[in-house]
């Protein structure tokens, strides 16, 4: 079946035609988004592509909660585009929920189907780089 990965435990699709005993486990070790920027310096991300095979809401939930904090502390610029997948209707309202909470921080829906797509305002981007260039920021 084309598609049926899955972080955490096995694939419905696995489940369903019992199929679990011919899954390949994988083991990896992980890093938060948040964990990668500040133990390698980053001041700037300008675009983040999230698949992660149905995790996406909260890893793209603990990257707006980290810039949110970042952004009150002045310590990273937030990404100018940020993309990650949507395609499941059961995350509608987690969704919603994750859009509602980028746009308090400036930014703007571009796109919205099987993938989701937000973009800083323009006028926010600029007002941004001009804070930033001043040392208000």
């Amino acid at each position: 079946h084309k598609g049926c990965n899955k972080v955490g435990s096995f694939h419905p699709v696995h489940i369903r035609e019992d199929l679990c005993e011919h899954v390949v486990v994988d083991y990896c070790d992980t890093k938060t988004f948040s964990d990668i920027v500040i133990e390698n310096n980053v001041g700037k991300v300008d675009f983040i592509k999230i698949d992660t095979e149905g995790q996406d809401c909260e890893i793209v939930e603990s990257i707006c909660e980290f810039y949110r904090k970042q952004e009150a502390a002045s310590l990273h610029e937030k990404p100018n585009r940020i993309q990650f997948e949507t395609n499941e209707p059961r995350h509608k309202k987690r969704v919603d929920a994750i859009i509602a909470s980028f746009e308090e921080m400036g930014y703007e829906l571009l796109y919205r189907a099987f993938d989701t797509i937000l973009q800083v305002k323009r006028d926010e981007r600029g007002r941004y780089r001009k804070a930033m260039a001043r040392g208000n920021v």
